[in-house]
């Protein structure tokens, strides 16, 4: 199988307590012997995480997907998530 990955991933910090951070990637793979399977995929994400006090914060997430293999049609993913986490230390 031969692989190819790119990615790259962003943050930015907009305050003591909004921090946003932006991500993807892509990747091309196939088999090097027949019969031939190709797998292509591009992946994309962005992250707002809000800090309500130091162990506590709440994210909204946005993320996307495409996915191309042989022989199946390609299809498209996306999910929005909200999420809290709390730390106890």
């Amino acid at each position: 199988m031969i692989s190819n990955v790119a990615q790259v991933s962003l943050s930015h910090k907009f305050s003591r307590v909004i921090n946003l951070t932006v991500s993807g990637n892509y990747a091309h793979n196939e088999t090097t012997q027949p019969p031939p399977f190709r797998i292509e995929t591009t992946y994309g994400n962005a992250v707002l995480d809000y800090n309500l006090t130091r162990s506590t914060k709440v994210s909204l997430s946005q993320e996307y997907g495409y996915y191309n293999f042989t022989g199946s049609p390609n299809f498209d993913r996306y999910a929005t998530t909200l999420t809290l986490t709390t730390e106890w230390k």
